[in-house]
């Protein structure tokens, strides 16, 4: 700006320098001094308007580099604050599977089906003829022959509660009604029988299936034997409470079986159909 205010003040000069012979030949001097003025203030305008120009220019020029160095859209995304496209992605979160409390056993052979808690143990049969506790719940079939498909246990401590299904194929529907412990001669014998006594047979209905039902004991174990007739088999369901020896304090028998009796309520028997029977019908003998 300042090197163009002196090329006007040069070139106001020169025209003055111009005007003087005007002075001379009788031209009044107001009208000299108003055009001076005139032609330096439009020199004065031209001057400003240039460097503004220049301004302006150098400014678009600067603008347009910049847009041409962030010509790639991602650059300019990445330049904005909150997109920072190096910053980690958030890993989602793995969605936690809740397994169901219970677990289920089947036994394809027999048709029989239960769920039990999973806090439970499942033995096979070697390994529980190897327990203790399993060995004081026998088979309590009227006759020999059976055989156990499934033990479950539950070891708290000084007590033990367990679940075991046997299946004797070897009695008929009415042997199945009947228990080696207590004998029948007893039962007999003991006379008039009192309803409430629980270590004599009794039949019940659970889920719509008939059984029959026990209860004995010993002096540490608390036994209940379930007996159920189908498929041409009986089945056996025995739940049992015992306690060590050594045991010191009380223990709630009655929760226990609480426990044992929702499994028992889960058993399913599938029953096979029985085949039909077509009746032969013998051919006439001709006549002679």
């Amino acid at each position: 700006m300042n090197h163009t205010q002196s090329n006007n003040e040069k070139t106001i000069l020169g025209i003055a320098g111009a005007m003087r012979p005007l002075w001379k030949i009788g031209i009044p001097a107001t009208a000299v001094l108003s055009a001076l003025v005139a032609i330096g203030f439009a020199i004065a305008l031209d001057g400003c308007s240039s460097n503004k120009d220049r301004k302006t220019n150098v400014s678009s020029s600067n603008v347009s580099s910049l847009i041409s160095s962030n010509s790639n859209p991602g650059n300019l995304t990445s330049a904005l604050p909150g997109n920072n496209l190096s910053e980690k992605k958030e890993t989602p979160k793995k969605k936690t599977v809740v397994r169901p409390s219970t677990v289920g056993f089947s036994d394809s052979v027999y048709g029989v089906s239960f769920r039990y808690p999973r806090s439970y143990t499942m033995m096979t049969p070697d390994r529980a003829k190897l327990t203790e506790s399993v060995e004081r719940v026998p088979l309590n079939f009227i006759q020999p022959g059976g055989v156990t498909l499934a033990t479950i246990a539950l070891p708290d401590g000084n007590v033990t509660s367990l679940f075991k299904v046997s299946v004797n194929k070897d009695l008929s529907a009415q042997q199945c009604e009947q228990f080696q412990e207590p004998d029948g001669s007893d039962i007999a014998g003991n006379s008039p029988v009192d309803p409430d006594d629980s270590s004599i047979p009794a039949k019940i209905s659970l889920r719509g299936s008939d059984y029959t039902r026990v209860e004995t004991g010993t002096e540490q174990t608390d036994i209940r034997y379930y007996h159920h007739f189908d498929n041409g088999a009986c089945y056996e369901f025995a739940m049992a409470v015992e306690e060590s020896s050594d045991n010191t304090r009380a223990v709630d028998h009655f929760r226990l079986f609480d426990k044992l009796e929702r499994i028992m309520a889960s058993v399913k028997i599938k029953v096979e159909p029985v085949p039909a029977v077509t009746a032969s019908v013998p051919e006439p003998t001709p006549e002679k």
